[in-house]
């Protein structure tokens, strides 16, 4: 529906929303545009470091094998699951004026366009999965990602403005079962229990050569005994 004609001095300009049947007053761009996917629209951000987003594409699908066969026209496609969602966004932050005296933040995002830029670093780069929140898309579920590489661009003449390239990649979960094993230990217990082993062995053969008439004409080589005779004790 067109913006509702209004005569002088009669304030701001009333929109009647063509989803809802509401009225609003105009002053933002969801009150212009009244549409759902704008109502929609969400700041961007990953680990909570805010974001603006350029562009974005996500990827993902399933896996095939395609199996092709001898005399045979149709082929086998064999599904493998599900391919992990991946997203490739060029996003950046800005420098902002400051809205009152003594605010430091536009929302979630630090109005200093270089503390942003560190804030959306130290996120980029920090240990382990976390939430990244679509723009465009609050359907995307509780899944986590993980930042598989990014790069951030800053020019003179575009100054307190950064650009980011950034590849997500979803984290999943991991279906092993991981044990947690003290390896030095393990090393240490083995190289005591074969030293023990072999000083048992050692203590068996001294024992067996020590007894008394050990050495008897059994033991000595084919006529060495008949040459020389037993000893005399």
């Amino acid at each position: 529906m067109p913006i509702v004609p209004s005569p002088p001095n009669a304030g701001p300009i009333l929109l009647r929303e063509p989803t809802e049947g509401q009225f609003r007053r105009s002053g933002s761009l969801k009150d212009i545009s009244p549409v759902l996917w704008r109502l929609r629209m969400r700041q961007a951000s990953f680990k909570s470091a805010a974001f603006h987003v350029e562009t974005q594409g996500r990827v993902s699908g399933r896996r095939t094998v395609v199996h092709e066969y001898p005399k045979l026209d149709t082929p086998y496609s064999e599904d493998l699951g599900r391919h992990a969602v991946r997203y490739q966004i060029t996003g950046y932050v800005i420098q902002r004026w400051r809205a009152t005296v003594g605010s430091s933040q536009h929302g979630n995002m630090d109005w200093n366009y270089d503390m942003a830029r560190d804030k959306l670093i130290a996120a980029l780069e920090d240990l382990g999965p976390g939430r990244l929140v679509d723009p465009y898309n609050n359907r995307i579920g509780p899944e986590l990602f993980m930042c598989e590489r990014y790069q951030v661009m800053e020019s003179r003449e575009r100054g307190g403005y950064a650009q980011f390239e950034m590849a997500f990649v979803e984290a999943g979960e991991s279906t092993f079962t991981f044990v947690d094993i003290d390896t030095v230990s393990q090393v240490v217990g083995t190289a005591n229990s074969s030293m023990s082993a072999v000083a048992q062995v050692l203590d068996r053969e001294m024992a067996a050569l020590n007894k008394p008439g050990a050495m008897t004409t059994q033991a000595l080589p084919p006529g060495f005994a008949s040459t020389f005779g037993p000893r005399a004790p």
